[in-house]
Order: C-alpha cells, then structure tokens, then sequence
C-alpha cells in the first residue's frame, strides 16, 4: 500500500487504521485585489506579470512559504493545472487559466493564487472539521499580506472583488463531505434544500460548477455584509455540525431497519474492487463510497489498513497519467524551471516528480483496477 500510493499531504483526514469520517477537508479562503491595479481579467499581461513577480518574491521570504513551491501556469500545460485540481490545491475553474502564479506551503495547506479571478486568493485546507484552524491561518496570511500590499477597499462595499457576491469581508468558507447515507436514504434533497435556504452553496468536490462523485460533495458559503467573519464562522461551523449529525442519523437507520440490504451493497462493493478487471472513475467512486461507509459502521472486517479517501485521489485520471520521469513536473512545458520542478516532487510527492503521459480510456480502468485489488490485499 505504502509503495502504491506515494506520500501526498492533502488527503489524510483520519488517523492510520481510524475510521473514516464524514468530513474530509475545511477550507477558508479570502479574496484580495490591489488598489491601482485593474482585475485580472481587464489589467494588461505586464502589470500583471510584475505584479505577480513581486507577490511571488515577497511570499517566499515568509517562514510558511520558504521552503515550498512556486508555479507559473504557462509553465503547466492542463494536465498540470488539472493535476493540481484533483489535488484540491486549485478549483477546475483555476485550473482553465494561463497566466496565473501559485505559490504553495511545504505541508500542502496553505496556498495564495495569483492573477486568477481575483488578484489574491487566499486558502487554507485543514484535514477534517478543522475549520476553526483552517480560519485562523488563513487570516494571520491575509494580515501578513495586508502589510505589504495595499487592498482595494471601499467603507461602503468592504473588500472590492471582480464579483459583487464576493464583496464584503470576501470570505468564503467551504467543508469536503462524505454522504452516501442521506443519497440512499433519499434524504439528501431536503438537507441541501435547506443549505440553500441559508444561501449556501452545494457542488461537487472540485468546487462550483462540478459534479458529485462518490458520494462527495462541497458545502460552500460566502459571507454576506453585516456579517462579522467570526459570526458567520460559528454560523457555517453549526451548519455543518447539523448535516453531519443528518448523515449519521440515516446512516444509523439504514444499517439498524435495512441492515441486510445495506450491508449486501458494501460487500458488493468490495467485491467489485477486490475483483474488477477494469473501472472508470465513476463506478471506482461510487463502490469506494460504499465501502467507507460500510467502514465507518464496521460491516466489514479486516480493513484497518484500507485508506477510501487516498483510492479516492490517485485513482483520479490525471494523477494516473502521471507516470515516467522523476523531476521533471506534470504538465511542464520545457521551458520549466528545474529547480521548481524538483521542490514540486520533494513537497508534493513521488507522483508529482512525474511527466504526464497520455493514457488511453481502457489503460486507465485497468491501472483503476489494479490499485483498487492492490488496496484490499
């Protein structure tokens, strides 16, 4: 297992042999623009660039960024950009830019995008329901950078972004969860339908405009004026608290009144990845979801050892089309910095000191198969 799946720092949201939990990633991110200088997308590509030069210099001299890794899109072609979206270090929306700058902290939480909708985009992912945490280090990066560039702010918007739904604080706080209980259970309609109703937002777990797959979904809110960060903190914190009390519950039911209908569909699913010769993404998801579930509720014995959540990510195309040379970074274009390519494989992990490798579809469900048989062994 360990050789299979190379160490990658996003995607351990429970203790080894721990049971999986419903929340698997707290991300706070805070949207920044400079006063003087247009949005990205109406500013020319040379105030940009010097623009991100300078960010990009002035990020790296601070402790939490010294000994990460800095990335020019134009030097990512889209499997490199798309890698890092599967990654959850970036959205797919992220992903579609060109001319974009990264720069990412050595334990793979922290990370400032540059020159994408916004001129700064500030995240912090912390490993489960850690969004307290994830709030604070994010804010003590935003002061950080506050002292050095000059936000665009207005007494009657606050904090100026390209779009009027992000303004205000321009706060966004958002949690990764597992819910393959309130789908089977059909409840899941009603517990979004009341996110909505608190102007929250529910995608995929690549972010806006993303389908779920494997049960995992993204609950998303952006505060609103009037609001206090720390208010609607605790007000999203409680909102999350509740659907994961809604997931439990009818997970409960589904294995106390259907146990043996629940528990046939988990050893169904482990059947399937123990045995499958060939699996898209999909279906590989969906028997994954089941079988965390069915972890979580130990309807399986002999499992401490099976991690769902990093089958979950490798088994992502683009992670799988990373396969040949060593230091050299996914996507690269030849005109890559060496250097960053290496810091990439040193903090990211194995996979990232790899070339992207054009696979075929049917390439790509047998390699699916083959790890998922290798994860159950």
């Amino acid at each position: 297992m360990k050789n299979l799946f190379p160490g990658n720092r996003f995607f351990l949201p429970r203790a080894p042999g721990g049971r999986p939990g419903i929340v698997l990633f707290s991300r706070t991110s805070f949207r920044r623009n400079l006063r003087g200088l247009k949005f990205p997308s109406r500013e020319t590509g040379e105030k940009l660039d010097a623009f991100r030069k300078k960010a990009m210099s002035y990020l790296g001299g601070l402790g939490v960024f010294g000994k990460g890794v800095r990335l020019k899109f134009e030097d990512l072609d889209a499997g490199g950009r798309f890698l890092l979206a599967e990654s959850q270090v970036i959205d797919h929306s992220a992903a579609k830019l060109e001319k974009a700058g990264l720069i990412l902290s050595a334990d793979g939480k922290k990370t400032v995008l540059l020159n994408g909708e916004d001129h700064f985009l500030i995240s912090v992912l912390e490993n489960g329901g850690d969004q307290e945490i994830a709030f604070s280090a994010a804010s003590g990066l935003e002061e950080l950078l506050g002292e050095k560039f000059d936000y665009a702010y207005s007494g009657e918007f606050g904090f100026l972004t390209v779009s009027p739904l992000n303004s205000g604080c321009a706060l966004e706080l958002s949690s990764t969860l597992h819910l393959p209980g309130l789908r089977i259970s059909g409840a899941l309609e009603k517990s979004f339908g009341n996110l909505y109703g608190m102007n929250f937002t529910v995608s995929g777990m690549y972010g806006e405009g993303s389908f779920a797959v494997g049960d995992l979904y993204r609950v998303s809110g952006k505060n609103s004026y009037g609001k206090s960060e720390e208010g609607f903190l605790e007000f999203f914190k409680m909102s999350v608290k509740n659907l994961v009390k809604e997931e439990a519950l009818a997970r409960a039911v589904l294995f106390r009144r259907e146990r043996a209908r629940t528990e046939d569909m988990v050893w169904r699913a482990y059947g399937i990845l123990h045995n499958a010769r060939l699996l898209s993404y999909v279906e590989l998801a969906q028997n994954v979801s089941l079988l965390r579930m069915g972890m979580e509720r130990e309807a399986i014995p002999g499992l401490g050892k099976f991690d769902p959540d990093r089958l979950f990510f490798v088994c992502q195309k683009n992670h799988l089309q990373s396969a040949g040379r060593r230091h050299s970074l996914p996507g690269c274009a030849q005109r890559a910095s060496p250097g960053c390519a290496q810091r990439a494989s040193r903090h990211l992990g194995p996979q990232w000191g790899c070339s992207v490798r054009g696979m075929k579809e049917g390439e790509l469900e047998a390699k699916r198969a083959d790890l998922a048989r290798a994860a159950l062994e």
